[in-house]
C-alpha cells in the first residue's frame, strides 16, 4: 500500500446572504449556519491516483474560527453539478445555471447518500479536522463511475454553528484541505521494474 497526499484544486463558500458573490478566491471557508447559511464546496484531483484498491481515505480541513454556540455534524455529500470555483455562488452553480435547490442541496444537486461525517461539538478544538471518506463511494469517484464533481460539506445544524476553516488559498501551504489516500496500487502482470 502507498499513501498519496491530494491537494486541493478548488474550494470556496456559498452564502445565502451574498446569494449572487462567489468567494472562491478567499483564504477561508465558512460552514454552518449564523442568521443565514454557509456551505463549503471542495474537490481534489483524483486522477492523480494509480489504478488499485483504496484502503483508506481521510480529508483534512484546518478550522481556525469558532462562532458556534451549538452542537452540530458536518457531512460530506457527493456535488452531482460541475460548479466553478470562481463562479459558483448560493444561487448559480457555475454563474450562469442555477442549482435545483439554492445553497446547491437539492436531489439534483447532491447525491442523497453522505461519504463523510465530523461530528463538531460548539466547543470544539481548533486546528485539524479529519473526516474518513467512504472508500468504496470514492473509488466510484475514482474510476469514472461517478463525474467528479466533488463534495458540498453541509452542516446538520441550522442554528449558530458556524465555524471557519483554511481554504486551498491560505498562505500557509501547512494549512490546505488535503486528501490522503492509502492505496494498493494495481499489480501489472509481467512488469518489470528498473
Amino acid at each position: 500500500m502507498t499513501i498519496y497526499i491530494l491537494p486541493c484544486i478548488a474550494d470556496t463558500l456559498i452564502a445565502s446572504s451574498s446569494a449572487n458573490t462567489n468567494f472562491g478566491t478567499e483564504a477561508y471557508m465558512s460552514i454552518g449556519f449564523s442568521t443565514v447559511n454557509y456551505y463549503g464546496l471542495i474537490k481534489f484531483n483524483l486522477a492523480l491516483l494509480p489504478a488499485g484498491t483504496i484502503n483508506s481515505a481521510t480529508m483534512s480541513l484546518w478550522a481556525y474560527q469558532d462562532a458556534a454556540n451549538q452542537n452540530s455534524t458536518w457531512n460530506l455529500r457527493r456535488l452531482l453539478r460541475n460548479w466553478g470555483e470562481t463562479t459558483a455562488t448560493y444561487n448559480k452553480y457555475d454563474g450562469t445555471n442555477a442549482w435545483g435547490t439554492a445553497g446547491g442541496i437539492g436531489a439534483t444537486d447532491i447525491d442523497a447518500g453522505t461519504m463523510g461525517t465530523l461530528s463538531v461539538a460548539n466547543n470544539k478544538a481548533i486546528g485539524q479536522w479529519d473526516i474518513t471518506v467512504d472508500t468504496v463511494e470514492l473509488h466510484k469517484m475514482h474510476i469514472g463511475t461517478y463525474q467528479n464533481y466533488g463534495w458540498n460539506i453541509v452542516s446538520s445544524m441550522e442554528n449558530t454553528s458556524l465555524w471557519a476553516v483554511r481554504s486551498r488559498e491560505y498562505a500557509t501551504s501547512g494549512n490546505r484541505p488535503i486528501l490522503t489516500v492509502d492505496l494498493t496500487p494495481k499489480s501489472i502482470p509481467g512488469a518489470i521494474w528498473f
